[in-house]
C-alpha cells in the first residue's frame, strides 16, 4: 500500500533560526501591547460590528458636539484606539492565514509519519511472532 505524501520538505536550522527571528522582530516592532490574563479577558466589555459603528458614530459626535465630552475622557484616545484596532486586525488576518497553513501541515505531517509508522510497527510484531512460533515448534520437535 503507497502511502500519501502531499508534503515532503524539510527546514533547515539555519533558515528555522530566521523564521524565529523574523516572528520575534514583529513581536518587537509592537512594544506597546498588553498581555491579558483569561480573568481581565473575561471581564471587558467586546466590541463586535454593532458596536464598532457605535464608537465611530460617538467619535463623530465628539466632533460635531465637543462642549459635551466629558472632562476624563480624553478623544484622542479613542481615536488612536481605532487606529490601533484597524491595523491589528490587518497583522491578525495575515497571521491567521499563516498559523492555519502551519497547523494544517503540522497534521498533515504527521499523519504522515505516524500510518507508515503503524505498518512498521505491525510488521515486526508479526515478524516477532512468526519468530517466536518457528523457535517454539523447533523447541518442541527437539524435545
Amino acid at each position: 500500500m503507497a502511502y500519501s505524501n502531499k508534503v515532503s520538505t524539510t527546514i533547515p536550522k539555519n533558515q528555522l533560526k530566521e523564521i524565529i527571528k523574523v516572528i520575534e522582530s514583529i513581536d518587537q516592532k509592537l512594544p506597546g501591547l498588553a498581555t491579558l490574563t483569561d480573568e481581565e479577558i473575561a471581564a471587558l466589555p467586546k466590541m463586535n460590528a454593532h458596536t464598532e459603528t457605535f464608537v465611530d458614530e460617538c467619535l463623530k459626535y465628539s466632533r460635531e458636539y465637543p462642549n459635551h465630552i466629558p472632562s476624563n475622557i480624553d478623544v484622542q484616545e479613542i481615536k488612536k484606539d481605532v487606529m490601533l484596532i484597524k491595523s491589528l486586525i490587518q497583522i491578525n488576518d495575515t497571521l491567521t492565514k499563516l498559523k492555519k497553513k502551519i497547523e494544517d501541515n503540522i497534521l498533515l505531517a504527521s499523519s504522515e509519519a505516524y500510518l507508515p509508522c503503524i505498518a512498521i510497527y505491525n510488521s515486526i510484531k508479526t515478524a516477532k511472532i512468526i519468530k517466536s512460533n518457528q523457535t517454539k515448534k523447533r523447541k518442541t520437535v527437539t524435545a
